[in-house]
């Protein structure tokens, strides 16, 4: 796995093992594979992981979990 997936599971706010199959289907979704998840393809993900968010967590929840992982598209 890459270390930005790795990035992404911590930073939804979901459990880690719930997180990992959610967020890795979210990134699927729009052809972004994990294994060699880049930030450029985080980016290109983002909307797809907020879809999913939204499932999940309450809506002052998502925006501060998109907040997070947004930020992780950035080098550090």
């Amino acid at each position: 796995m890459s270390t930005v997936f790795e990035s992404l599971v911590a930073a939804s706010g979901l459990s880690p093992i719930f997180a990992r199959s959610t967020m890795k289907r979210a990134c699927e979704r729009v052809g972004v594979p994990i294994e060699t998840m880049t930030r450029s393809d985080l980016t290109k993900a983002l909307p797809s992981i907020r879809r999913v968010l939204e499932t999940f967590l309450p809506p002052a929840d998502v925006d501060a979990r998109m907040r997070i992982i947004s930020k992780l598209t950035t080098p550090p």
